[in-house]
């Protein structure tokens, strides 16, 4: 089992979007090949600060899904975070940080970073 455990934070201007977006994410994110959870949660004690879990099966059912556009939309929310995100891949005993995104999607010929187009384009009206 590997989990995906990103921690972010948003100022109260984006925190509503944000939320948003991550909820469009769960259903197709948790119905990919490998995946057998998905969970977002927000932290009552800090309004602030928003957790995304999701679980896989197998490290490159893990792969697979670093390689998606759902997680392109994942990484351009990573960039409107107001702090830097805590992002940690938990294998057993390995722990890895945003390393494993840059080794996993740095090859790709579509390599290209996300933007918050990436956002945009997806989000419900």
């Amino acid at each position: 089992m590997t989990t995906c455990t990103l921690r972010l934070s948003f100022g109260t201007d984006l925190r509503e979007e944000a939320v948003q977006v991550l909820r469009t994410l769960v259903g197709p994110v948790r119905s990919q090949p490998g995946c057998s959870q998905t969970l977002l949660m927000c932290d009552v004690q800090d309004e602030a600060v928003i957790t995304w879990v999701s679980r896989w099966r197998s490290r490159p059912d893990l792969d697979r899904h670093l390689r998606t556009t759902h997680f392109r939309r994942l990484l351009a929310l990573m960039e409107l975070a107001a702090e830097t995100p805590d992002v940690v891949f938990e294998d057993g005993s390995e722990l890895r940080g945003i390393d494993l995104i840059h080794e996993v999607i740095g090859g790709d010929d579509d390599s290209r970073s996300p933007h918050v187009s990436d956002l945009e384009s997806n989000t419900p009206t």
